[in-house]
């Protein structure tokens, strides 16, 4: 499909202990580990394209 393009990042932080002054039961608080998933797609107008030429427009979503 001529002009589309589209995208996925994927991103993964694993788990890790907040160091900060503050302890939980005497012990520090594990932050569990989490994954995000973001996409979109995009369209640009063909040079070509008279009053529209060269257009872009992109549509996506973050935190699926």
């Amino acid at each position: 499909m001529n002009g589309f393009s589209a995208g996925v990042l994927l991103s993964h932080v694993g788990a890790v202990n907040d160091t900060g002054p503050a302890l939980v039961n005497g012990q520090f608080y594990e932050v569990p580990s989490f994954t995000t998933v973001s996409a979109y797609l995009q369209y640009r107008a063909p040079k070509d394209a008279g009053l529209l030429a060269g257009t872009r427009a992109k549509v996506g979503a973050r935190n699926l």
